[in-house]
C-alpha cells in the first residue's frame, strides 16, 4: 500500500506554481502516474484526519497509490535574507495562508480532543526536554498510549504505533496500581506468601516534536552497529557521543556508555568511555566506573573546546551530587562535584591526580582493568600507549 502526501506551499523561494508545472493542479499530476489523487486543506485538521485516513483505508484494500496534496502557505520568507515580498496578497487571504499549528490547536479544543490541561501540560512537558541529550533510541513493540506523566491514569496525549521511533530522555519506577497487582485467590488452607508491591518501568520520550511517557517493556532500545559489541552480556541503557575523530576521512564518534544491574531502581550503575585507536581502527575501552547511584539524563558539552559530561549521582546518605567529567584526548578526567542535579555549573577546580606511590601503583592496576575487551575479560590486544586516567569504580 502506498500512500504520498506532498505539501504544496505554492512557491519555490520565490517561483509561484503557475511557473513551475504545466497542469492547472498539482494533483493532476496524478493521472500521469496512474494514482488516485485528492486535494486538502492543509491547515484544516478534521479534513486531513478524514481524507488522509480514508486514502491509507483505500491503499490498504487494494486500490491504486493515493496522493494527498496539502495547500499551506509559508508564513516567512526562505531565508533570513527573504522577506517574502514575492507573495500576492490574493494567496494571503486564502484559508490556507493561516498558522496551521494554531489552528489545529483551536480544532483540538473544540473538538475536545484534547482537553486544554492535558494540552498545556504536553507542551511544558516538550519544552523541558527539547535541549536534553537523548540517552538512547528505539522503536515501540507494540501500540502505545503516550502519557502526560508516568501513571496509568495520566492524560493521554496520543497514540502511538508499533514500529515508531522515539529518543529515551528520562525514565522512572512506579509502583503498580494495586488492582493489576492482585495474585490469584490462594487455595483453601494455603498461606499467603508476603511478596513486594509489583512496579513499572516507565520511560520519558521524544519524538516529532512531542514528548511523553510510555511503559518502558512497549520500547525496545536500538544501540549503534559500532558499538554493538559493547551490549553484550550487559543492560545497556545509555549511549551518548562524546565527540568525533578522524580516521582516514570518516568522522568516528566517541562515547559515554551507561549499563545498569537489573535488581537496582537507578538508571544507571556503571559507566564505559570508548576512545577510538586509529592506528588498530578500533574502539578502546578509556574508562570504566562502577558502583555508582546514577540517574538521568547523563549531559554531554564542551567545555573549552574539550568535550565534558555529567553524571546525576546520589551518595550513601541521599545527597544529589553531579560528577564532572573531560576527555582529554584519550583521557578521562574527573573535573570534580557539582552539589545538586539542576546547577549547569563547572566545578571550581579539578580533581588531582593520584601522587603518592600508592595512589599511582592503585591507578597502574585500574588502567589494566580498563583496557578489556568489550565483554569485560582481559584483551589480547596490544595495548593503547595513550594514557587512561583511572577510574575509582
Amino acid at each position: 500500500p502506498l500512500v504520498v502526501v506532498a505539501t504544496n506551499n505554492h512557491y519555490a523561494y520565490s517561483t509561484p506554481n503557475d511557473r513551475e508545472f504545466a497542469c492547472h493542479d498539482l494533483v493532476d499530476r496524478a493521472i500521469g502516474y496512474g494514482f488516485e489523487g485528492y486535494t486538502i486543506d492543509g491547515t484544516d485538521l478534521t479534513n486531513c484526519l478524514d481524507v488522509i485516513g480514508s486514502a491509507v483505508k483505500r491503499a490498504r484494500a487494494g486500490r491504486p497509490p493515493q496522493l494527498v496534496v496539502a495547500s499551506i502557505l509559508r508564513l516567512s520568507g526562505h531565508g533570513e535574507h527573504d522577506d517574502a515580498s514575492y507573495v500576492t496578497d490574493e494567496i494571503k487571504r486564502q484559508p490556507f495562508a493561516r498558522d496551521c499549528l494554531k489552528a489545529a490547536e483551536q480544532t483540538i479544543a473544540d473538538l475536545n480532543l484534547l482537553d486544554a490541561e492535558t494540552f498545556a501540560g504536553g507542551e511544558r512537558l516538550l519544552k523541558q526536554v527539547e535541549r536534553v541529550p537523548a540517552q538512547a533510541s528505539g522503536s515501540l513493540v507494540t501500540d502505545s498510549a503516550l502519557r502526560l506523566s508516568p501513571s496509568r491514569q495520566a492524560g493521554i496525549m496520543g497514540n502511538l504505533a508499533a514500529g515508531e521511533p522515539v529518543e529515551v530522555v528520562g525514565r522512572r519506577v512506579v509502583a503498580r496500581p494495586a488492582a493489576l497487582s492482585e495474585k490469584p485467590t490462594e487455595a483453601a488452607g494455603e498461606a499467603e506468601t508476603p511478596r513486594e508491591p509489583e512496579r513499572d518501568v516507565w520511560y520519558l520520550v521524544r519524538r516529532k516534536g512531542q514528548a511523553g511517557w510510555l511503559i518502558g517493556r512497549y520500547v525496545s532500545l536500538k544501540v549503534p552497529e559500532e558499538i554493538g559489541a559493547y551490549a553484550q552480556d550487559v543492560n545497556l541503557v545509555a549511549w551518548l557521543v562524546l565527540d568525533r575523530v578522524q580516521d582516514n576521512g570518516a568522522r568516528i564518534p566517541q562515547y559515554v556508555l551507561a549499563d545498569r544491574n537489573e535488581t537496582q531502581d537507578d538508571d544507571f550503575n556503571r559507566i564505559r568511555v570508548l576512545t577510538w585507536w586509529a592506528k588498530r581502527h578500533h574502539y578502546v575501552i578509556a574508562h570504566v566506573e562502577s558502583n555508582l547511584n546514577g540517574y538521568f539524563p547523563i549531559v554531554t558539552g564542551i567545555s573549552n573546546g574539550v568535550p565534558v559530561f555529567r553524571l546525576r549521582l546520589m551518595d550513601q546518605n541521599g545527597r544529589k551530587l553531579q560528577k564532572v567529567y573531560g576527555l582529554l584526548g584519550t583521557v578521562v578526567r574527573v573535573l570534580g562535584t557539582v552539589d545538586g542535579w539542576e546547577s549547569d555549573a563547572l566545578p571550581s577546580a579539578p580533581e588531582k591526580p593520584p601522587r603518592g606511590r600508592r595512589d599511582k601503583r592503585q591507578a597502574s592496576r585500574s588502567v589494566g582493568r580498563d583496557r578489556m575487551t568489550p565483554s569485560g575479560t582481559r584483551s589480547d590486544w596490544v595495548p593503547s600507549k595513550e594514557p587512561v586516567f583511572a577510574g575509582r569504580g
